[in-house]
């Protein structure tokens, strides 16, 4: 993995995930559905275009929480033995 810094406070990670497991997630998330992303402000959660103008999606289980941790691990730390995290280029 590879830290390529874009703006100060915005950085880009190359090669966290395999194209096909990239593919898997933007589907997932297509299909989920985006929604407007809201601000949190001293009476709970708004959405203000001009302060945050993007969408989200946002996946709460445990499935996806547990595929962060262990997929996102560098590439050349895996366990070549096919410990979860393994994946063969």
């Amino acid at each position: 993995m590879q830290r390529k810094d874009i703006n100060p406070g915005a950085f880009a990670i190359d090669d966290v995930l395999y194209a096909e497991e990239c593919t898997v997630l933007i589907r997932r998330a297509e299909d989920h559905g985006f929604e407007l992303a809201p601000i949190t402000t001293a009476k709970g959660f708004k959405v203000d275009l001009e302060t945050r103008n993007n969408d989200r999606v946002i996946f709460d289980d445990f499935g996806s929480c547990e595929f962060t941790l262990v997929e996102s691990a560098p590439r050349d730390s895996r366990d070549p033995g096919g410990a979860p995290g393994h994946r063969s280029e």
